[in-house]
This record gives structure tokens, sequence and C-alpha cells, in this order.
């Protein structure tokens, strides 16, 4: 899947993304009772999700100087997000900080 806005500066659209999942699900046999296909699917866009998430924020860290990033909400529960935040913040000498439960 195509990653969003990834040479626009810091700012989010996920909407070519909605499209291509759309066109993808359309496209793809068996993707409406197939659930080994929906799971790929669904899989597929998360994965495209997070890696936006992880670049975009990786870059706002390094263009402002930080070294320490707060995430919150819902979508920081992802566990898959969290890891690789971690891995992509430690290369940079930066950490990942998250609401207590």
């Amino acid at each position: 899947l195509p990653r969003p806005m990834m040479g626009r500066g810091l700012d989010f659209s996920f909407s070519g993304m909605k499209t291509a999942v759309h066109n993808l699900i359309k496209d793809t046999p068996h993707s409406d009772s197939d659930p080994v296909v929906r799971a790929d699917i669904a899989a597929s866009f998360q994965y495209a999700v997070i890696d936006s998430l992880v670049k975009k924020c990786t870059k706002a860290l390094k263009q402002a100087g930080l070294k320490k990033l707060v995430i919150a909400g819902g979508v920081s529960a992802n566990l898959t997000l969290r890891d690789e935040l971690e891995k992509s913040l430690a290369k940079i000498g930066a950490s990942v900080h998250y609401r207590s439960e």
C-alpha cells in the first residue's frame, strides 16, 4: 500500500491509503469471503499506517532537536506501533513514553 504524504513535511492524510485499500478489496478475488485474504489486507493496512507514523514521528523529533516522544489515545495501545517506534527512536538516541494505565 502507498505511504501517505511522505515527502510533505510532517502533515498526515490517509485518504489516498483509504482509496488504495478500497481498490485492493474491489480487485482482489474472494476479499469479501476469505478470512485469510481479509486478514492480509488488514495487516497490510496496519503496517502501512504504522510505517508512516513512525517515519513522521522520527522526522519530527529530529527536526525539533528533541529526544522524547509522548503518545496517547487509542492508537498508542497498538503493540506493533509501540515496538516500531521504540526501535526507530532508539536509532537516533530518543525514547517514546506512554500514558500510564
